[in-house]
């Protein structure tokens, strides 16, 4: 499992604290297709730590892969 601390640091270069999982949600959040991809797989937006390897596939088909360069 993947922690959404982790992406959303990744995703949010200037957040490097737990603002970066803040970041991270309201990304999610405004983006209607990639929420009612996601809540099928279980996903909470209010009390989530951790990403299966399908909601990390899912957010990144949307958002963006923070690893590709």
């Amino acid at each position: 499992e993947i922690t959404t601390r982790l992406v959303g640091s990744e995703m949010c270069i200037r957040d490097r604290s737990k603002n970066a999982v803040h970041c991270l949600s309201r990304w999610i959040k405004g983006c209607n297709p990639l929420v009612k991809e996601l809540m099928p797989t279980g996903y909470l937006p209010y009390n989530h730590r951790y990403l299966t390897m399908k909601q990390y596939k899912i957010i990144t088909k949307h958002l963006g892969d923070p690893y590709e360069d």
